[in-house]
């Protein structure tokens, strides 16, 4: 995960934004080093806001800006996606994985808690805030959602990682500065052959992870 923050924070600092990280772009070499691959959606950021159009990403990794259907994004919908890969890699299976945009509007907000004007000014005019039957809840779920397979220090991360206000959530430069990774010395990282392999297959147009189709 250090490595994927970093590597992140990298393309930010020159103002480029991968739009699509998902497990399937992230390789990992027979020495542990990972590589972000696939920058057919990436852009060069030539403003501190870019234009939404809704062609580029994978549904399961969205971020919830994009889902509401915001008219401008940041370099922040990466930090969301890392956050669900970073879920992903933990559980084992995905954390917001819904069929279509509106259930996964409303399956995230069920879990993080419907947006308020005072934690995320203008949300409320987003089309997405304007579908039937979203939560009414405005607490986040997300603690409980993630079981007790998540530390405390896991969870602090994912919760900035995972903020759906994009202005306040944490960038890939400071969340490699959080007790995950300051507190985790090197030494904690697993080595090159404790790493499990996966095989990707494609349903429906999306990957998965095949837990039973190991190589």
């Amino acid at each position: 995960m250090r490595q994927l923050l970093s590597g992140i924070a990298y393309l930010h600092a020159r103002r480029i934004i991968h739009r699509n990280v998902k497990p399937s772009n992230l390789l990992v070499t027979d020495t542990g080093i990972l590589k972000i691959c696939d920058f057919g959606h990436a852009v060069e950021c030539t403003s501190t806001q870019m234009q939404n159009t809704n062609d580029f990403g994978s549904l399961w990794y969205l971020s919830i800006e994009q889902l509401l259907g915001s008219e401008e994004y940041t370099s922040a919908i990466d930090v969301w996606s890392a956050g669900c890969v970073l879920v992903e890699m933990i559980m084992q299976r995905r954390l917001f994985q819904f069929a279509t945009e509106c259930e996964m509007i409303r399956g995230i907000l069920r879990i993080c808690g419907k947006p308020t004007e005072s934690v995320w000014p203008g949300v409320s005019g987003l089309r997405g805030m304007q579908l039937e039957e979203l939560p009414d809840t405005h607490t986040s779920h997300l603690r409980s959602s993630l079981g007790r397979a998540v530390s405390d220090v896991t969870y602090h991360l994912l919760e900035r990682l995972l903020t759906l206000c994009p202005t306040a959530r944490i960038t890939a430069e400071k969340a490699l500065q959080l007790d995950y990774f300051t507190v985790n010395s090197d030494e904690d990282d697993c080595s090159p052959d404790q790493m499990k392999r996966w095989l990707i297959t494609v349903v429906y147009g999306e990957d998965f992870l095949d837990d039973d189709l190991l190589f």
